[in-house]
């Protein structure tokens, strides 16, 4: 007759052929229940995740046609490039990833000035035939008269010789990106909207395509500028605002929001985007701090295309 350890023992190869949730022991006994069929287990456990609601009716609806892809390349939101009065700050760890963008040094009087000294650049380019997205953050001193202009908005640089890469080395130490400067990497083309609510740029005519929220106070200047956009001053009511501007380089579009991507959009048609006259150089961010203690920083930066 076996002993009582015997029938105890474990069937190893039994037990290696059963699922883990078959496995039962004297230890660790289960209720042996009858199974739910198929319709018993649709009804209790829903086919979508809660979060996947809003979606049903896409899902269910025609798939013939195109579909928004968005895509967010690695280090969108980092600094390439900086004037003489600003320095990147990367921070604490969590902000590693989107570091700031500091004016510690002096205050420019005219925004036509602005770059190289007081100018930043993104470290990802715009892609060409997709629509491109980029969130900025501008931060005010309250301690300052000056924490008030700033500039937001895309800017195609020049190649710097390679006999600049080694002598900024020590820039790049202390500044935490590569130098700005009008002789190395001059500003060939730029679509900017600063706080005083102006629209101007390089790339000649400019044509309104949505007012947006402004209305009828937009006024068209000259080809290249218009005034009237919103206004985002920073002052002691308002210390951080976030600048948002989407590019279509399929069409030519360039609008802007403040606040968020809900805010309805103002949107001008620039053509001149779609070429870029022979230089080769892509479209990157643009961000002009013009007094000491402004900060910046990019949020998010991200690629939308139809597939």
């Amino acid at each position: 007759m076996a002993s009582v350890d015997a029938l105890a023992r474990t069937n190893w190869e039994f037990f290696a052929e059963t699922a883990p949730s078959d496995r039962t022991s004297r230890t660790r006994p289960r209720a042996l229940l009858a199974p739910r069929n198929l319709l018993d287990r649709r009804r209790l456990c829903p086919a979508l995740h809660p979060a996947e609601k809003p979606y049903r009716a896409l899902l269910q609806g025609d798939l013939s046609g195109p579909a928004s892809l968005a895509m967010r390349p690695r280090g969108g939101c980092k600094w390439a490039a900086v004037g003489p009065a600003l320095r990147v700050c990367k921070g604490r760890a969590r902000d590693a990833a989107s570091p700031f963008l500091v004016n510690d040094s002096w205050d420019c009087l005219e925004m036509s000035s602005a770059f190289p000294e007081c100018a930043g650049v993104g470290s990802r380019e715009l892609q060409n035939g997709f629509i491109n997205r980029f969130k900025v953050e501008i931060k005010g001193d309250e301690s300052t008269y000056g924490g008030r202009m700033a500039q937001v908005g895309i800017a195609r640089i020049g190649i710097p010789p390679i006999e600049q890469a080694n002598e900024d080395a020590d820039f790049v130490a202390s500044r935490g990106a590569s130098k700005l400067s009008k002789d190395n990497t001059p500003l060939l083309a730029s679509v900017l909207f600063n706080s005083a609510g102006d629209v101007q740029t390089t790339e000649g005519y400019v044509e309104l395509a949505s007012p947006g929220p402004c209305g009828h106070s937009l006024r068209h200047r000259l080809d290249d500028w218009w005034s009237g956009a919103p206004v985002w001053f920073l002052d002691s009511s308002r210390l951080t605002v976030q600048v948002l501007v989407e590019v279509d380089l399929a069409r030519g579009f360039v609008s802007l929001r403040i606040g968020d991507w809900s805010q309805e959009a103002l949107v001008f048609k620039v053509p001149g985007i779609l070429d870029d006259r022979g230089t080769g150089r892509p479209w990157v961010p643009f961000v002009a701090l013009t007094s000491v203690g402004q900060q910046a920083r990019i949020l998010d930066f991200h690629v939308v295309t139809e597939c």
